[in-house]
């Protein structure tokens, strides 16, 4: 599975590249000289549907006879995985609130970190409605998504286990369909929904589309299947609705992921061995820690991001770099030190 985990990778630097954009790089403007950039919140829509396609590879065999023994090992194979970095990351933000007045800089403004709000991300429900702000770490309101959809996916586990290879087929298009008509109707042309159902319906939908594609992967040769020009072709597609700014615009991209994590999964397929590069699998084995830093490093990095503005080239130049350091060195750390000991040590517990 290199390519999805390469796919991964890329997701979590497009996510990135578009907060940083309206974050700390916005003086820069570079998202209007590189539009792909602006449209960085849909690397989340990919995680989703990487997520489903994972998860039912990794768990649906064992929701084909459903106990609760099964059950219990997801969800704490589940909180295993998502909960140790996601804590780490929300007392990080609290030493970097508590240490500022220390500091002589306020790199947090108290306003924006409530301790009701702390406790509410502590049960990863913000985005379940329990709150109006994205929460202490912006980013982690797709964890709170992506929890509902893990809660939810043994009753999908059951349900499409039965699914023959058209039903499948036609249950994608559906899914497809569906999602197009709420993103036209309901979420006024645009997919960046982040609280309460909105932000639900875009996840599970997402989610179950690709658990969706890991079935079909079973029932279809997708190894002999040439993947590169049907996404070639949607690409095409896809930049002309965005040029002509028709109202699927920025869902053309979603309509590319089925393919794109399709090809990925192969080893046959030119997109497959791009995805399945080193530098790429490095990168998504630790895009999780990477998605989760990139508000404390933005934080932190006040007054760097200060130093960049258009009149000064070299100055902004240094700068960015120095952000990307900070940011990639805090997310090895993190990777190495948090995220993979406490997994390994949680599973070991749950087996």
């Amino acid at each position: 599975m290199d390519g999805l985990t390469g796919l991964r990778g890329i997701a979590a630097l497009w996510v990135v590249a578009f907060h940083y954009d309206i974050g700390p790089f916005s003086p820069l403007h570079i998202g209007r000289a590189l539009p792909l950039i602006r449209l960085g919140y849909l690397g989340v829509d990919l995680f989703f549907m990487l997520s489903g396609f994972v998860i039912w590879h990794v768990h649906a065999a064992e929701f084909r006879q459903p106990s609760l023994a099964s059950l219990k090992r997801f969800v704490g194979l589940r909180l295993a995985r998502l909960y140790p970095v996601y804590l780490f990351t929300l007392l990080l933000l609290l030493a970097m609130l508590l240490a500022a007045p220390y500091l002589g800089a306020l790199a947090l403004d108290p306003r924006n970190f409530r301790l009701h709000q702390l406790l509410i991300d502590l049960t990863m429900l913000q985005t379940w409605g329990l709150s109006h702000k994205l929460g202490w770490n912006y980013p982690a309101w797709s964890i709170s998504a992506e929890w509902f959809c893990y809660l939810f996916f043994p009753l999908a586990a059951v349900s499409l286990t039965r699914f023959g290879r058209w039903r499948l087929i036609l249950a994608l298009a559906a899914l497809l369909i569906a999602l197009s008509g709420v993103y036209l109707v309901v979420f006024d042309k645009t997919m960046n929904q982040t609280l309460g159902a909105e932000a639900l319906v875009r996840a599970l939908i997402e989610f179950l589309m690709g658990c969706l594609l890991r079935r079909i992967a079973d029932v279809l040769p997708i190894e002999r299947i040439p993947w590169t020009p049907p996404f070639l072709a949607l690409l095409a597609l896809a930049i002309s609705v965005f040029e002509l700014g028709l109202p699927l615009a920025s869902f053309m991209p979603v309509l590319l992921f089925p393919v794109l994590i399709l090809a990925a999964s192969t080893r046959t397929d030119l997109i497959g061995r791009i995805a399945a590069c080193r530098p790429l699998v490095a990168i998504g084995a630790a895009s999780y820690s990477l998605y989760l830093m990139q508000a404390p490093v933005q934080k932190g990095t006040r007054t760097l991001a200060a130093m960049i503005a258009p009149a000064h080239p070299l100055a902004s130049a240094l700068a960015i770099l120095g952000c990307l350091t900070l940011l990639a060195s805090a997310t090895t750390l993190v990777h190495l030190y948090v995220e993979a000991p406490s997994r390994r040590f949680l599973r070991q517990r749950i087996a």
